[in-house]
């Protein structure tokens, strides 16, 4: 197994489950490795209208459309966020 660097190990990521075209976002997940998910892009769009795109971490489900992403512990406070993951589109404020 490959050593993590000291800055991205015990750290709590943003979460959420995407599922029928809604996104709800749950409590923070505490992983003492960095989550090795499917990476997607997720648009974060701040209050001022600005746009950047970040790399999410998807989990999908393995028995129905949807799954889990993890975005990086720093983005905890954003506004609105587009994300692209398992070939659907999903809107959310976080």
């Amino acid at each position: 197994m490959a050593e993590s660097l000291p800055e991205l190990v015990h750290r709590s990521y943003p979460r959420a489950t995407l599922a029928h075209g809604n996104v709800t976002w749950l409590d923070a997940m505490p992983l003492h490795v960095p989550p090795t998910g499917e990476q997607v892009e997720v648009t974060l769009i701040e209050d001022d209208g600005s746009r950047r795109v970040v790399t999410g971490h998807y989990y999908p489900f393995d028995h129905l459309a949807g799954g889990t992403l993890l975005l990086d512990p720093d983005l905890a406070h954003l506004g609105e966020v587009l994300i692209d993951a398992g070939g659907r589109k999903y809107e959310s404020r976080l």
